[in-house]
């Protein structure tokens, strides 16, 4: 799916991992943010919109759709810039 649903998507996304990224430490938000970027830069990542299949260690149980990831990234970046 593409298109103008996308931006929708991602604010959905964003919403879902402020609420979570608040309520952990500086320590584990740096963490999380290495171990996104790090999956970020595997050749076979990609953004897509709903398609749970990427584990983060150290994040939770469940899989992720890459765009889901990519506003995490973008959370975390936010907060590192605002603390």
């Amino acid at each position: 799916m593409t298109g103008a649903n996308e931006p929708r998507i991602e604010f959905s996304y964003a919403v879902f991992w402020v609420k979570q990224a608040c309520t952990w430490d500086a320590a584990r938000r740096a963490a999380i943010l290495k171990a996104v970027q790090d999956l970020m830069r595997r050749p076979d990542f990609e953004l897509n919109n709903y398609q749970r299949r990427y584990m983060l260690p150290g994040l939770d149980a469940s899989a992720h759709a890459g765009r889901s990831l990519a506003a995490l990234e973008k959370v975390l970046l936010a907060l590192e810039a605002e603390s």
